[in-house]
C-alpha cells in the first residue's frame, strides 16, 4: 500500500554557511578574521535576505538556484571565501507551524496554580532574627 505523498509548501530559501577561523587570517584578514561574516551578512542582506541567527539567512522570494547563483557570484568576486569557507548550504525555506497557540490553550490554570503553591511552601523558611556578634 502505497502511502499519498504530500507536497510540502516551500517559501523562498535559506542559506548557511561556516568558515574557518584560521584560513580567515590567512586570507581574508589577520587582525580581524571575524569581519568576514559581516561582509557577507552585508551582501546576502543587499540582496533581499533576512539575517535569522548565527551564518543562516532566509529569503522568502528567491529559490534555490537564484541563492545558488548568488553565493556563487560572491565567491568570484571574494577570493578568499572558496578558500575559507567549510560549508555552505542552500536550501528550500520549508514553511512551519508554531503550534505554541495551540498549546497555551491546554494550559491548566489550577495545576499550574498549585504546583506555585507547592514552591512556595518549599520557600518559606522559619524567620530567624539577626543577631550581630559583638
Amino acid at each position: 500500500m502505497k502511502l499519498p505523498y504530500k507536497k510540502k509548501e516551500v517559501d523562498g530559501s535559506v542559506v548557511s554557511f561556516d568558515l574557518d577561523t584560521e584560513k580567515l587570517k590567512i586570507y581574508y584578514s589577520k587582525t580581524s578574521p571575524q569581519g568576514a561574516y559581516e561582509v557577507i551578512k552585508k551582501y546576502l542582506i543587499k540582496n533581499g535576505f533576512e539575517h535569522q541567527k548565527d551564518s543562516d539567512y532566509l529569503h522568502l522570494d528567491m529559490n534555490i538556484t537564484k541563492a545558488a547563483r548568488l553565493i556563487k557570484k560572491f565567491a568570484k568576486e571574494n577570493k578568499w571565501f572558496p578558500l575559507c569557507v567549510n560549508k555552505v548550504n542552500v536550501v528550500p525555506n520549508v514553511k512551519t507551524r508554531d503550534l505554541l497557540p495551540e498549546i497555551s490553550r491546554c494550559l491548566d490554570v489550577d495545576y499550574q496554580r498549585q504546583k506555585e503553591d507547592e514552591l512556595l511552601q518549599e520557600e518559606k523558611v522559619e524567620y530567624k532574627p539577626f543577631k550581630r556578634e559583638m
